[in-house]
């Protein structure tokens, strides 16, 4: 394909895409003749940064998920960074983490770098699954309790998601003596 004629062909404000090889054909009245070509490759920051996640679906605690930091730049990016909550947790074109925990949760980019710019990925979300942990009870009101009033207990459970099945039991008795968050008693 002719891009132009004429003995000089410029091209201004020069963009990725123009990079490859090139070459002329000079023609007169006697015959023609091809030069050899030349290459043009044109250096850019990194574009087109983004992160894929080994693990699709559902991610529960236990489990193993990978990273995977996706740039065009040239020359190829060497230098990755991972960030979550302004952090830098990691480096490297992958970043795994094995046996995942709740405290795993959160936001994650990747800053890829070459010597002529970087740029973030779009933040991807882990949101790690996990059984009910840290369970406790409140008391309300608390202190002195005296016969014929009114108590509530609360029960408090950390969990992804959020628990919603809750049985109340007391000590040396057989079965549950509630069901709900909440277990008011009138005593």
């Amino acid at each position: 394909m002719i891009l132009q004629s004429g003995d000089t062909y410029s091209i201004t404000n020069i963009k990725s895409e123009a990079s490859g090889n090139y070459y002329c054909s000079a023609r007169n009245k006697h015959g023609s003749r091809t030069s050899s070509a030349v290459t043009v490759n044109v250096m850019y920051p990194p574009k087109s940064v983004s992160v894929s996640v080994s693990q699709s679906g559902v991610i529960v605690e236990g489990d193993s998920v990978t990273l995977n930091c996706i740039s065009d730049s040239n020359p190829p990016t060497l230098n990755f960074s991972w960030i979550k909550g302004g952090m830098i947790v990691g480096s490297g074109r992958i970043f795994s983490i094995s046996n995942i925990s709740s405290d795993h949760s959160g936001e994650y980019k990747c800053r890829s770098r070459n010597k002529h710019g970087e740029k973030d990925s779009e933040a991807v979300k882990l949101n790690v699954m996990y059984p009910p942990q840290n369970v406790s009870v409140s008391v309300s009101p608390s202190g002195v309790i005296v016969e014929g009033d009114s108590v509530t207990l609360n029960c408090i459970s950390d969990s992804n998601p959020p628990a919603l099945n809750f049985s109340w039991f007391k000590e040396n008795e057989t079965s549950a003596v509630g069901s709900g968050q909440f277990q008011h008693l009138q005593l």
